[in-house]
């Protein structure tokens, strides 16, 4: 684990993570390691950085209820508007089971233009205990508007082939 992973999960862990963060680098599994690990510590029914307690298992497995993993879905090349407006209005609901509301969007820079206007007010102004966590290999593929209302952070770990 990176040391910027690391200090990513403490400060997860003392409750004072922003609540948009934009984890960016080479590797996509790196990105996805580091974006379950801030969910779990969110929510970790042993307040751990990710145990195996029911809660940690169930995000592993993407079952958890307060856990959103938005993707490019089926054939398409882009994340959807209609994808990003689902999240939008499930953000502003209260968690279901666990302390935190986490959406991870896998990659970011796949989501369309009408996607990402659709999530500019709700990145600057989310509902209590949300957290957003956008993964992309390059910020610059972003909107400016989304970039400015993320916390950026440099994940390291080796290029894919």
């Amino acid at each position: 684990m990176s040391e910027a992973a690391r200090l990513l999960l403490e400060t997860a862990q003392r409750g004072e993570l922003h609540h948009a963060i934009l984890c960016y680098g080479p590797s996509a599994q790196a990105l996805r390691d580091v974006s379950v690990g801030i969910a779990k510590t969110l929510n970790c029914l042993n307040g751990t950085q990710g145990d195996d307690c029911t809660a940690c298992q169930r995000i592993e497995r993407r079952i958890h209820p307060d856990v959103h993993f938005i993707e490019v879905a089926g054939e398409r090349k882009m994340i959807s508007v209609e994808q990003i407006r689902e999240i939008v209005a499930a953000a502003s609901l209260r968690p279901f089971e666990g302390r935190n509301k986490i959406f991870i969007i896998d990659p970011a820079h796949a989501i369309s233009v009408g996607g990402s206007n659709s999530l500019l007010k709700t990145l600057e102004e989310p509902a209590r205990d949300t957290t957003f966590i956008l993964l992309t290999r390059s910020p610059d593929l972003l909107l400016p508007t989304i970039r400015s209302r993320c916390q950026m952070i440099f994940v390291g770990g080796e290029p894919e082939e």
